[in-house]
């Protein structure tokens, strides 16, 4: 079946060179970060400002893309003015977020409890991130509800239509873009590439269900500023602390 849909791209070869192009784009700017992230880059506001810039100028892009070329309808791509019943949907999709994860992290944990204890820390992430500096607080909410914007129009709304417009199957078309965007966070490990492809898979849905990229691209960008609010918390002392809750049974 993938065969045939490639072969589908027979005769659209412009369309396929705007994707990559795009892709391309996208993915510039984790390519000219540091080759080693620290995790306190959230810190400094030169770093906010550069994931600032990078997320409006993308975002900017899909959307010259589908207001002046080839004569595109925004509707097609679920973007729409918001309404209020949106940003309700959105809160409620942002808080269902948690649950879903944590459930997702003790099907894991009883997974591999019974695992030596070398593959038990294998599973968690290599890296994460750490703010601290609150005084950044305004800046941070405004990138992460930038960042949550862009990548739900592009991940969510963009790929998926455009894929499926050169001949990609459905399943395809709107899956590809959750392993995309799932490759985008391998820095963070194998777990951190699972974590992305979950939540790829839920904001997926709450789109298809939504047919608003608002809705997903607010409960996107309030989780990563929640994410990121704790991620200065060092909960290792924990597993010191109380072991307890953390050593399996």
């Amino acid at each position: 079946m993938l065969f045939m849909s490639l072969s589908n791209f027979n005769g659209k070869l412009l369309s396929c060179k705007e994707l990559a192009l795009t892709l391309s784009l996208f993915y510039l700017p984790g390519i000219i970060m540091p080759p080693r992230l620290a995790g306190t880059e959230f810190n400094r506001p030169d770093f906010l400002a550069f994931i600032l810039v990078t997320g409006l100028a993308e975002a900017g892009l899909v959307f010259y893309l589908v207001t002046h070329i080839g004569g595109r309808s925004l509707a097609d791509y679920g973007i729409k003015k918001p309404r209020g019943r949106d940003i309700l949907f959105g809160l409620l999709s942002w808080i269902l977020v948690f649950p879903l994860l944590f459930l997702a992290a003790l099907a894991l944990y009883f997974a591999i409890q019974h695992l030596p204890e070398e593959a038990f820390s294998s599973a968690l992430p290599p890296f994460r991130w750490s703010y601290t500096n609150y005084l950044l607080l305004p800046v941070l909410f405004l990138v992460c509800m930038v960042t949550g914007y862009n990548e739900e129009l592009f991940y969510r709304a963009y790929l998926p239509v455009e894929f499926f417009r050169l001949g990609m199957p459905f399943p395809f078309a709107v899956f590809l873009p959750v392993l995309l965007f799932g490759s985008g966070h391998f820095y963070q490990g194998t777990a951190g590439f699972a974590a992305a492809c979950l939540l790829g898979v839920y904001f997926t849905g709450v789109f298809r269900i939504a047919k608003n990229v608002n809705v997903p691209a607010l409960a996107h960008g309030l989780y990563n500023f929640c994410v990121l609010l704790v991620s200065g918390i060092d909960f290792s002392r924990y597993l010191v602390e109380y072991p307890q809750f953390f050593s399996p049974p």
